[in-house]
């Protein structure tokens, strides 16, 4: 059947010689995977239109079929290619962390028109965020998150019990982590590094506790890395 979608492109991959893998999380049927001849990407490229780069925002038209398990793109159109996230070295960092935490966590072949919404505007907001915006960004993203997923974060006693976290947290990491339950992207002030690190191990902790076969975040030593 056809399904005429928006989509956010999580990842892509090589399958044999020729053909490409795209997972993408899409508006009409949640998470898909595509199979792409690569002559016909490489055809796009030479005609200076790379549609199927992690993170752009698609229009697309695909066939899919459930006895199969990939779908084909037999139209598409960048709607959003958020490039200042992509050419910005911090916000590329956390974009790429952010994908991982969703090709881990993204599961459901069904729509989700909330969760799509959120989404869109959590990378519309990071392409759009000033320098000193984005600070907490990705805590403020995995807080939100947890609760499209189905076990939202709104105790700070539960977050530490289910979180792997041994150390003693102090009185100020605690009054961060209330507040970071409630706040908006751009409400959380700039922390300093050390804290951050604590605050998203703990949030990292959560969902490896809550998502099975969660594992661990290879981007996490590039974030830490960079954001140094």
């Amino acid at each position: 059947m056809l399904v005429h979608t928006r989509g956010l492109v999580l990842s892509q991959f090589n399958y044999g010689e020729n053909s490409l893998v795209l997972k993408v999380y899409t508006e009409a049927q949640g998470i898909k995977s595509y199979i792409l001849e690569k002559s016909k990407a490489q055809k796009r490229r030479a005609n200076k239109v790379a549609p199927y780069q992690p993170l752009y925002l698609l229009d697309m038209v695909t066939y899919w079929q459930e006895k199969y398990t990939f779908g084909r793109i037999n139209e598409c159109q960048v709607l959003r290619p958020f490039h200042h996230t992509l050419l910005h070295p911090h916000k590329r960092a956390l974009a790429l962390f952010i994908l991982e935490i969703l090709l881990k966590s993204l599961k459901e072949e069904e729509a989700n028109e909330p969760l799509f919404a959120f989404l869109v505007y959590s990378f519309e907001w990071l392409d759009a965020a000033s320098d000193s915006q984005f600070d907490c960004f990705h805590l403020v993203f995995l807080v939100n998150l947890a609760a499209f997923l189905g076990f939202g974060l709104t105790d700070v006693e539960v977050l530490l019990a289910q979180s792997n976290i041994n150390e003693h947290i102090d009185e100020e990491h605690l009054q961060i982590l209330t507040r970071l339950l409630t706040c908006e992207y751009d409400e959380l002030e700039q922390i300093p590094n050390k804290s951050k690190y604590l605050l998203l191990s703990i949030l990292i902790g959560f969902y490896q506790i809550n998502i099975p076969d969660f594992g661990t975040i290879k981007s996490l030593a590039v974030l830490r890395e960079i954001f140094r």
